[in-house]
Parts: structure tokens; sequence; C-alpha cells
């Protein structure tokens, strides 16, 4: 009877050799050996006995369980399948959220969904175990052998049916009992899909999914998942701590549309020719074009969770909003005056030791004197200012309010347009050193705000990916101390508030405030100008309250579909601000 010190020198020395078989320059540290039930929490290894986390790439191995499991003389073949997680199947997590996004889509009952991690590491393990059979020679086929259940399922005769394609062995090798016409149709359509996608083996991962459709519609998989948890090395990265959403899964990938179909009606896995419904294939088409390519946040939360990654509700939403308005920021306006000051050269004065060295004017030091002494014979230069030619420009900072009554969109569920509108400007605010006030509104006393200006990206980001619901009602107050005391001397500022035809609760009163007073004066107090961007289904003259705030100098821009706001956004600067001052 072998000793796990026994059984870890050997699986210590078959490291190297594992490792050689894939490539000689990755750089991989050695397995993490445990041994004991206290280890198997911490590290939350479930019933496998090897695993590998895609966070930090470390191959996890329980010698007690591949002991008890009778696997101690395969260290080659499984430590190899490990490092092929890390090589090529799926490597990274971008590339495992990419994989799992396509099985998700196959897999189109809801009662399904749950598999899709299952089926997502199975088809990783056909394709690494396929390279380690017939390109490094690897007993693989015994492992399986070892885990043969006494009762199969056809999911098991199905999946094992696979490999005994892939590899050229006889039936009942790694079957059991009768192979059905329908089962042995559909693992030659596996062994052919295993073989054309293992390079492209992403585009191949919902052809796959809908392959195991009918055995998992059947309920007849219990046995083969049981058996199988013991292999499920790679469904979730397994760490709470990771702080990265892998930048694929924002947007649809043109080629994603076309993976998700049977093997049987792809052309290059059928033996049987296809013939396109024209009409039905336009029709499909059209339904494509017409939806959105951006992921909504409950979908990529989704896959987060299915990868293992845990995230702060509030975290992921600035994350999220951030990497969405990326592509579209914007230098902010700046306030520009007729002339700028330039210095001009006045004379030379004696040098302080309070001042910066780097003042010194060392040719006229050694005029005054041969010997510099501070305080009396090392001077420096002294300027005074002239009116110049060119144009200063000054930036003005930003005062934004967005609308977050019970009638518009949570960000949290699916994409505000509202919320990416706000974050693309702020965020070009903040690029342009402007400082910002963010503000979000639904009732009178239901809002967030920074209550001042400031330059902190994070801070100003939570409260525009924040959701209220509830009433509306344009928070006065707000106004009223932002404004109030505001001097002439202050830096400009520009007030945007973006809402639909419930702004106009702007006008109404608010304890003792008039509401158009308080309007009035925060557009005149504020220097910058103010905007309105409103979500509205008939034109700005059918609004009497809309008339009194474009009279009192508000721009008002009508948009009649949210998604509008993104290109509103994007010109906003240069419409609303260019050769205004």
């Amino acid at each position: 009877m072998e000793t796990y010190k026994e059984v870890l020198s050997t699986w210590q020395k078959a490291w190297e050799v594992a490792l050689s078989l894939w490539t000689k320059f990755a750089r991989l540290r050695e397995p993490k050996f445990i041994f004991s039930e206290k280890e198997r929490q911490e590290l939350k290894t479930g019933r496998l006995f090897a695993m590998i986390r895609l966070t930090d790439h470390t191959i996890i191995v329980d010698l007690p369980k591949i002991m008890q499991l009778g696997l101690s003389e395969y260290p080659v073949e499984i430590l190899a399948h490990e490092i092929g997680h890390h090589i090529v199947y799926p490597s990274n997590l971008t590339d495992m959220g990419r994989m799992l996004l396509r099985i998700k889509k196959a897999l189109t009952f809801p009662s399904l969904t749950s598999y899709t991690n299952f089926i997502g590491n199975i088809y990783t393990d056909l394709l690494i175990n396929n390279k380690l059979k017939l390109e490094f020679g690897l007993n693989i086929d015994k492992v399986y052998k070892k885990f043969q259940p006494d009762k199969v399922d056809l999911f098991w005769n199905f999946y094992m049916r696979i490999y005994e394609l892939l590899w050229a062995l006889p039936k009942n090798t790694l079957t059991k009992g009768e192979i059905s016409n329908t089962i042995e149709a559909d693992a030659g359509l596996g062994n052919r899909l295993i073989r054309n996608f293992a390079i492209d083996w992403i585009s191949g991962a919902g052809k796959f999914a809908c392959l195991c459709i009918p055995y998992l519609m059947e309920n007849n998989s219990a046995q083969t998942q049981n058996k199988m948890s013991y292999w499920l090395d790679n469904s979730t990265v397994n760490d709470s701590n990771y702080q990265e959403i892998p930048s694929s899964l924002f947007d649809f990938e043109e080629i994603e549309k076309s993976d998700i179909q049977h093997p049987s009606m792809d052309p290059n896995l059928s033996e049987i020719p296809i013939q396109e419904n024209a009409t039905q294939s336009q029709s499909a088409r059209n339904v494509q074009a017409n939806q959105s390519n951006t992921r909504s946040p409950s979908e990529i939360r989704e896959i987060l969770n299915q990868l293992g990654v845990q995230f702060n509700l509030t975290e992921f939403l600035y994350s999220y909003y951030k990497q969405l308005a990326l592509p579209h920021l914007i230098p902010f306006p700046k306030k520009f005056t007729s002339q700028a000051k330039e210095e001009i050269l006045e004379g030379s004065e004696i040098w302080d030791i309070s001042d910066p060295f780097e003042n010194i004017n060392w040719f006229q030091t050694a005029l005054k004197s041969p010997i510099p002494i501070p305080g009396y014979s090392i001077l420096e230069d002294y300027y005074g200012e002239i009116e110049g030619a060119g144009q200063k420009f000054e930036t003005i900072d930003l005062d934004i309010y967005i609308d977050s009554s019970g009638s518009m969109p949570n960000p949290s569920y699916k994409v505000s347009y509202l919320t990416l509108a706000g974050a693309i400007i702020l965020l070009s605010a903040l690029r342009a050193n402007s400082k910002v006030q963010a503000t979000l509104w639904s009732w009178k006393d239901l809002n967030l705000t920074t209550k001042e200006f400031i330059e902190d990206e994070k801070k100003l980001m939570q409260i525009v990916t924040g959701y209220l619901g509830g009433g509306t009602q344009f928070p006065l107050h707000i106004f009223e101390e932002t404004y109030s005391t505001r001097k002439p001397t202050d830096r400009k500022v520009h007030i945007l508030i973006i809402s639909d035809d419930g702004v106009d609760t702007i006008l109404d009163k608010y304890n003792k405030l008039d509401g158009y007073d308080i309007s009035k004066m925060a557009l005149e107090k504020a220097g910058g100008g103010g905007t309105m961007v409103l979500n509205l289904p008939y034109s700005i003259s059918k609004y009497p309250k809309l008339k009194l705030l474009k009279e009192q100098g508000w721009k008002i821009h009508r948009v009649t579909q949210w998604e509008e706001l993104v290109q509103f956004a994007r010109k906003f600067v240069e419409e609303n601000y260019k050769n205004t001052f």
C-alpha cells in the first residue's frame, strides 16, 4: 500500500514531464498538493481530485482522493489534463466567458441553463483529452474506465461513444450496453465537431451544447453528472477576490450568432446536404439585426456568477458603464477669453533661501559678486504680465442631474442610456480637469448627490449608476444650496439635466422655494449655460412649462428614444458650447 509520501514524490517528479508535453516555455508554478478536509474547504475543491484556478492558474491536487479513486498511477495524464486548461482550453477567463455565453444561448430552455458550466467543462475536456491521447500517447482512456458507473445513462454512453470514435476504440470500451442509432449518429457528429473545431474551439461550443440538449431534456444524465463531478475541474474560478470583468463579454460578436446551431445544420459537419430556407433565414437575420449589440448588465452578471467571479453590485456597475463609455469619451468644453496674459522679464532681485533653487540667475549673480552669498549676492529674475494676442482656455465645471424616478430604466438590469450618457459626459469632464457635481433624483426628498464639485471618478460614477424609483419632482433645494451663495468670481458651471417631461416639476414650489425663481437664479449664477436633454413624444412647443424654461435661457434638446442619448453625449460639446463664449 503506497503512502502519501510515496505518491507525492511520484507526482512531483511527473510534473515536469507533463508540462513538457505541452510546452517548454510555460510559466506555471508547481501544483499545490492538499491532504486534509480543512484545505478542501479553504480552497473550495468540493469533490474534485484535481482542478485549476483560472484567476492565478494554480493547479490543486487532492492526493487522498487520487488514492481513493485508484488514480495514483496516472500522474502525467491528470497533470497534463490540468495544464491543458491553462495552455489553451480555455486558458483564461475571457475565452471561458465567450464559450459559456455561446453554450448558455444554445441551451434555450430555462430549465437547461443550469447545465451551462457542466457542458463547458466536458466540452473542453474532450478537446484536451483528444490531444493527450492522439498527440501525446497518454492513457487517458484508462482514467475514464475508472469512472464507469455500474449503471450508465444515455448521456454517459453518448459522451463516451464520442471518445471511442475519436480514438478508434471498440464499442463498450468506455460505453456500456447497447448503443442506439440515435446515440451513434450524435456521437458521430460530436467526433467530427471535436476534430474540426480543435483550433476555433469557442465557435464549436454552442454547437456541442445543441448536441447535448436531448440527453439533458430526457433527465437521464444524473449518473453521468454524479461521476463527472469528480472531474469538473474548470467550472468556476473559485475566487471571490477577482476584480476584472473580461472585456469580451460586453459586446456580441458577429460570428457568435451563427455559432448557435445544431451540428447537423453545419455543412462542414453533417453528412446530409443542407438546403437553406431563404424566407426563414432572412427572417432570422432581420431579428438578429434588430438586437442590441451590447449585453445587458444582468446577462453579464449571470455569466460572471457562472465563472465564479463575485462582484459587489456597485463596483460592477461602475466597471460596466465605464467600459461602455470609454470608446465615446470626448474633451469637455473650455471657456476661452480673447487674450491671454504673457510673462515679461522685468529685472533681478535678491534670491531668498526659501525660493526654488532653479530660479537663480547665475550670470547676474556672477556679475554682482564672484562669491555667491545667499541673501546678498545671489540673484533671481522676476516677471510681470502683459496682455497676449492668443487665447487662454478656462475649464468650466459640470453640474449633472439624472432622472431616476420609477419611469426610468434600472441600470442594473438592462442598459440605461441615461446612465451611459451621464458617464460619457462626466468622464469627459474629468478628463479635461473639470470638477463635477452629480445628482441622481426622483422625488424632492429622494435623491443622491455628491453635494459638491469633486474629481473623484469612482464616487461620481457610483452616483450616476445608482437607481431610486418612486415619484418625480426635481430637487430644487440642491439648486438653492449650490448656487444661492455662488460668487461671480467662482469658476463657471454648466448645468445638464437628463430627464423626460417630468423635468417641468422644476417650476413647482418646494417649501418656501419658488421653482421659477430658483431655476432662473441657478442658470444665471452658474455662468456656463444650461442644457436639458429630454425624452419627449411631442415637440417642445406642446409643453407650456418647457417654453418658460427656454425663455429663461435653458437649451432644450429633444430625443424620442433613450438610445439617442449616446449620440447626444458625443456631440454635446460641439453643439452646445462651440463659439458661445
